[in-house]
């Protein structure tokens, strides 16, 4: 008797797939709603989880229930540093749930891999340095430049500039840069004695 209702308990059960964050399982149940499947497995769901189809579904045979944890992503900009828990899988969805903008000198820096989600990973970092306007002076003529660099020379060398020893250049090249810095190129002249 024991056998036989052992047998019909088994038998009675329904077959589904619960697949958390891409990692199948094959599962048998009496439970009727994916909520009580999730309690009865162990699993807590957060309120930034995504879970498809939803908590309230009746169990059918054969189905398929997925659950996506977010990922951390730090995103570093202005000075500010903010941790999201997101979905997104691209950098431009990091930035709009950041609610961050990039100008067209803005410089992004990604470290970590976006889509990671293993808990012992370390989250995605984007770094955001934002450019600043400087004016170059050289041969008479003046031009606002954008750059990132840190200081005065690494701004003529990114835009490409190239100083020669006897170059003059006002503030000197290792003075830092600030948005509005007027920067001074004398060249040289080359002379044969």
């Amino acid at each position: 008797t024991i056998g036989t209702l052992a047998a019909g308990y088994r038998t009675t059960l329904t077959p589904i797939t619960l697949v958390i964050d891409g990692q199948p399982r094959q599962l048998r149940t009496h439970q009727d709603t994916v909520d009580a499947l999730l309690t009865n497995v162990g699993v807590q769901p957060h309120p930034e989880d995504i879970i498809a189809p939803p908590p309230e579904t009746s169990i059918q045979p054969g189905m398929t229930i997925r659950i996506d944890h977010p990922r951390p992503v730090e995103v570093s900009v202005d000075g500010q540093r903010l941790v999201l828990q997101t979905h997104a899988a691209s950098i431009n969805e990091v930035l709009q749930e950041a609610r961050v903008t990039l100008g067209p000198n803005d410089e992004l820096l990604v470290d970590g891999n976006l889509r990671a989600r293993t808990s012992d990973s370390k989250p995605a970092r984007v770094v955001i340095h934002r450019a600043v306007p400087f004016t170059l002076h050289q041969d008479g003529q003046t031009m606002t430049l954008y750059t990132t660099a840190p200081t005065v020379g690494e701004a003529l060398r990114a835009a490409g500039l190239t100083l020669y020893l006897a170059d003059h250049v006002h503030p000197e090249l290792s003075a830092p840069m600030s948005a509005g810095t007027e920067v001074v190129l004398e060249r040289s002249t080359p002379v044969t004695i």
